[in-house]
C-alpha cells in the first residue's frame, strides 16, 4: 500500500516551499469543510455569509474569513496541532488540552503528546509574572523571561523547584521610525538616510548594555545571526560606534540645523520643533522600558525630541493596522537564525515591526485605506523586487547571494536603527520537567524554546501534574 500523499499544483517555481510545509506557523492547507461557510466563492447561503459579517462587526467577507481562521480565538476551527484549544486565548486562563487525533506517534508506537493539558495564564505586569517564577508557578517558560532578572531567577532555583538555562536570543533592539506616517514633515525627517545614521551614532550602545544588560549583550544592528548562513558582518557593524559630534553633523547636513529657542531642531519648512512619540509595548519597570528611556534621552542630547509612551498590545495592534503610529520601539526583532524562512522584517512587510506599515498594506492591496504608495524610486522597490528572485531561485548558494543584495541595502539605508542583539536567552523548567534542551537560538521560526518540539515533552512522575480534564 503506497504512503498517504497530499498532491500539490504550485504554478510557479517555489523553492522555499519545504520551509512552509515544515515551519511552525504556517502549513500548506487549511479545514475548507469549516471555512468554506466564511468564503464568498463556497459558502451555501451568500446571505447569511453577509449577514455574519455584519453582525461580527466587519466590512467585507474576507475579514470574517481572517477571524475564523484564528484557532486561538475559535475553538470550533479543526485543529491538526498536539493540543487544541478549549476557549480563547483573550481568557485569563488559556487552556489546551491533547489533540486525540495528532498524527505523530513515538518510536514504541504511542501517540504523541505525552502532556495532557498546557495551560497559559494572562499576567498584568512584569512583577506578577516574575514573581510566578521566583514562586515556582510556571512549569515551562522562554519568551518575556528578561535576562536582567538572571540573578533573582538564580537565586530562587531552590524554593521555586525550578532550573534556569541559558541559550541565545535572536532579539535586537531597534528603533522603528515609520517611513511611511501620515505626518508628511515627520515622514520627510524620517526618510533621511543622515537622519537614521544620526539616530545610529547618538545612542551609546555600551552603556547601555553595561547599565541594563550586565554588558552581555551585542552591540550590532538588526542583522542575520552569527550562525546564520546569511550573516553579514558589515550590516551588523553598521554605525554602531557611539559619536555624538558626527551625529550633531549629520542632522545639520540634513537640513535640521534650525533650533528653537529651547534648543530643540526645527522642521526645515520651519513648522515647529520636530517630535514625534515611540509606541512601544514594554511598561513601566521593565529593562525594555529602561532602554527607551535612554534612547529618548540620547535623542534629546543631539536636540531631538521625542517622547516614549506604552501602550498595551491590542491598542498598539490597531494603529500599526491603521498606519496610524509615529514611531515604534521593537525590541523583538527576531527572525535572524533563518531569515529566509521569515524575511517580513527585512521586507517591511511584517507589520508588527511597523517601520512601513503604510508602504506593505500598499503591496499587499493598494485599494486599502491605510495603504501608502512609497516614492517612485525608492529602494523599498528594489528590496521587494530583489526578494522576486530570492523566492524564485533554485540553487541554495546564489538565493544567498540574491539576499545579501537586500542586506547590502539595509546596510546602507538602516531602515530601523538597531542597538543591542544576541542577548543571552533564559527559560525556566520546572525540576521533573523533561525532554528540554538548552543552548539553542531562541527565534520566531524555529519555535522559540519549543525548537526540539513540544509533543515529546514529558513529566518524570506525570501522576503528580494530571490535568483535571
Amino acid at each position: 500500500m503506497p504512503p498517504p500523499s497530499l498532491p500539490r499544483r504550485i504554478p510557479a517555481p517555489y523553492p522555499l516551499f519545504g520551509y512552509e510545509v515544515l515551519g511552525h506557523r504556517t502549513q500548506p492547507f487549511l479545514p475548507g469543510h469549516y471555512l468554506a461557510q466564511f468564503h464568498e466563492d463556497l459558502a451555501e447561503d451568500p446571505a447569511a455569509l453577509q449577514a455574519a459579517v455584519a453582525e461580527a462587526g466587519f466590512q467585507t467577507w474576507d475579514q470574517l474569513y481572517a477571524d475564523r481562521n484564528q484557532w486561538w480565538l475559535h475553538p470550533e476551527r479543526p485543529q491538526i496541532g498536539p493540543w487544541i484549544s478549549v476557549n480563547t486565548l483573550q481568557e485569563e486562563l488559556f487552556i489546551m488540552d491533547r489533540n486525540p487525533y495528532f498524527w505523530q506517534v513515538d518510536a514504541e508506537g504511542k501517540q504523541l503528546p505525552y502532556i495532557d493539558r498546557v495551560t497559559h495564564r494572562l499576567h498584568e505586569t512584569p512583577d506578577v509574572f516574575n514573581l510566578w517564577i521566583v514562586n515556582g508557578e510556571i512549569d515551562f517558560q522562554g519568551r518575556n523571561v528578561e535576562f536582567a532578572n538572571y540573578t533573582l531567577f538564580k537565586e530562587s532555583e531552590a524554593s521555586g523547584d525550578y532550573r534556569v538555562y541559558l541559550g541565545s536570543s535572536t532579539y535586537h533592539t531597534c528603533f522603528t521610525p515609520n517611513h511611511a506616517t501620515q505626518n508628511e514633515a515627520l515622514r520627510e525627517f524620517f526618510g533621511e538616510r543622515n537622519v537614521r545614521i544620526a539616530l545610529a551614532l547618538a545612542v551609546n550602545r555600551d552603556e547601555i548594555n553595561e547599565l541594563l544588560y550586565n554588558g552581555l549583550a551585542t552591540p550590532r544592528q538588526y542583522s542575520p545571526m552569527e550562525t546564520s548562513p546569511q550573516y553579514d558582518p558589515e550590516l551588523s557593524n553598521a554605525y554602531i560606534e557611539y559619536d555624538p559630534e558626527e551625529a550633531n553633523r549629520l542632522l545639520d547636513e540634513a537640513g535640521y540645523d534650525q533650533r528653537d529657542s529651547e534648543g530643540w531642531r526645527m522642521y526645515k519648512d520651519g513648522s515647529g520643533a520636530v517630535f514625534f512619540t515611540i509606541e512601544g509595548i514594554d511598561p513601566a519597570g521593565s529593562a525594555g522600558e529602561d532602554h527607551a528611556q535612554m534612547l529618548v534621552r540620547y535623542f534629546n542630547d543631539v536636540g531631538v525630541n521625542c517622547a516614549y509612551r506604552y501602550v498595551e498590545r491590542s491598542l498598539y495592534t490597531e494603529h500599526y493596522e491603521s498606519n496610524a503610529i509615529e514611531a515604534a520601539w521593537v525590541i523583538w526583532n527576531n527572525r535572524s537564525v533563518l531569515p529566509l524562512v521569515a524575511p517580513g522584517i527585512f521586507l517591511g512587510t511584517n507589520l508588527d515591526h511597523p517601520w512601513c506599515p503604510g508602504w506593505a498594506m500598499w503591496k499587499a492591496d493598494p485599494t486599502n485605506p491605510n495603504a501608502v504608495e512609497p516614492p517612485e524610486g525608492h529602494w523599498i522597490h528594489d528590496i521587494w523586487a530583489t526578494w522576486d528572485k530570492v523566492a524564485l531561485e533554485p540553487d541554495d548558494d546564489q538565493r544567498n547571494q540574491l539576499f545579501f543584495q537586500i542586506l547590502d541595502i539595509w546596510a546602507e539605508e538602516l531602515p530601523q536603527v538597531g542597538y543591542l542583539g544576541m542577548f543571552p536567552q533564559l527559560t525556566i523548567v520546572r525540576n521533573g520537567f523533561r525532554n528540554f534542551k538548552s543552548g539553542y537560538p531562541f527565534d520566531d521560526p524555529t519555535g522559540y524554546e519549543h525548537l526540539q518540539g513540544n509533543q515529546v515533552y514529558y513529566w518524570d512522575e506525570p501522576d503528580k501534574h494530571a490535568a483535571q480534564l
